[in-house]
Formats: structure tokens, C-alpha cells, sequence
């Protein structure tokens, strides 16, 4: 074993896991296991949160039938609407999931356009429902 393997679980241990920002012992906001959040993070730092925590909403995701079926293209833009209000606000979008169901893409691309999400956030939402509706990467 390595020395990170052997800090690891004593770091567990003396941290503890807090899933919510707490203020520590010494007057800083913390959260998880010790994170120091006015620390910041890197931007690689980062980009490996996001990547984990996309991964964990496309294998939740698979658990849907109608995701499943998707391929990766239409399967990205539900990650990012996933990721955008979570997955129980992506499940909310009950009319969109039955186009998707139905492959009925050009409904999947209204529905997902007919949405507050959509008027708050139009440049996004516009690549989305056009990543639903042609499958294909660039929305072409």
C-alpha cells in the first residue's frame, strides 16, 4: 500500500464527511471532508468534480428506459439538462420523455424548448433541444 492509501482512511476518520457547508473549528466554511471552500479549487480540480458527477447522473440515467435507448448525442444534451436542474427537475419534462419514448424528436425539441428553463437560459437550451432533435454532435 502507498502512502495514500494509508492516509486516505485516517483523513476519513479525523475529517469526518459532512454533506452540507458547516463551519469548522477554526471559523472556516468547510464541506465534504475537510474542504476548505474559501480555498477555491483548480480548474483540473474541478473538471474532475464535474466528470464524476456527470458520470453518476448518466448511470442513474440508465436506470430509464427512454435515456437508454438514446444514443450518446441525444444522451449528452439529457446530461446537461440533468446537470442543469437535476435529474428530478430533467423528470419533470414528462411530455419531452414521452416524445423521446416515441423517437418522436421534433415533439422532444418543442417540449424541451416550452420550458422556464429554456426561457432563462435560451442559448443552452436552444444547442440542447437541437442535440435532441438531429442526434447528432453538432446539432446539425
Amino acid at each position: 500500500m502507498s502512502a495514500v492509501d494509508y492516509a486516505l482512511p485516517q483523513l476519513e476518520t479525523d475529517e469526518g464527511f459532512r454533506a452540507f457547508a458547516y463551519t469548522d473549528t477554526t471559523g472556516h466554511q468547510t464541506i465534504g471532508y475537510g474542504f476548505n471552500l474559501a480555498a477555491g479549487m483548480s480548474e483540473p480540480e474541478a473538471r474532475n468534480l464535474l466528470a464524476f458527477m456527470v458520470a453518476d447522473l448518466d448511470e442513474t440515467l440508465e436506470t430509464h428506459s427512454w435515456y437508454a435507448a438514446c444514443n450518446d448525442t441525444r444522451k449528452s444534451a439529457l446530461l446537461n439538462m440533468a446537470y442543469n436542474m437535476g435529474i428530478s427537475g430533467l423528470l419533470q419534462f414528462k411530455d419531452m420523455i414521452a416524445a423521446i419514448t416515441a423517437q418522436n424528436w421534433a415533439e422532444a425539441k418543442a417540449q424541451c424548448l416550452n420550458s422556464s428553463a429554456a426561457r432563462l437560459l435560451p442559448t443552452r437550451y436552444g444547442r440542447i433541444a437541437d442535440l435532441l432533435l438531429t442526434g447528432t454532435p453538432s446539432g446539425d
